[in-house]
């Protein structure tokens, strides 16, 4: 079975459990909530989130990016670890290439991300940036 393999996707309301399920490449962009194990077993990709996300956030995630700018609660657990590298040029064209999209997503640029990496419990690489 395979996930979205490209291109963009773009939800103006909310997404249902397990959005982003196996997504290997493309973007994706919700500007509502998303459910339980929303970038679940995600190979690689970006998702952005602009609500509130369900329980199992990226649950089994082995790689790419997870953009939440409105999440408060998202702590580093034991399934991902808070990471302190230099992201701030991949963060600058990351938010250009989203800043087309406006909404929450529109001024990502002037906010300096808090960066997750994780899923650990299937040796993922895959990053969660959280905007607060």
């Amino acid at each position: 079975m395979d996930g979205m393999r490209g291109g963009t996707l773009i939800v103006r309301g909310h997404a249902g459990e397990r959005f982003g399920d196996r997504m290997r490449r493309g973007t994706a962009l919700v500007f509502g909530d998303a459910g339980a194990f929303a970038a679940s077993r995600m190979v690689a990709g970006t998702i952005g989130i602009a609500g509130s996300v369900g329980e199992h956030l990226a649950y089994g995630m082995r790689r790419g990016s997870l953009i939440l700018p409105n999440v408060r609660n998202v702590a580093a657990t034991n399934r991902f670890v808070e990471i302190r590298a230099e992201v701030s040029v991949f963060w600058r064209l990351l938010t250009r290439s989203l800043a087309k999209e406006g909404g929450a997503f529109g001024d990502l640029a002037k906010w300096t991300p808090r960066r997750l990496a994780g899923d650990v419990s299937v040796d993922g690489r895959g990053e969660v940036f959280v905007v607060e």
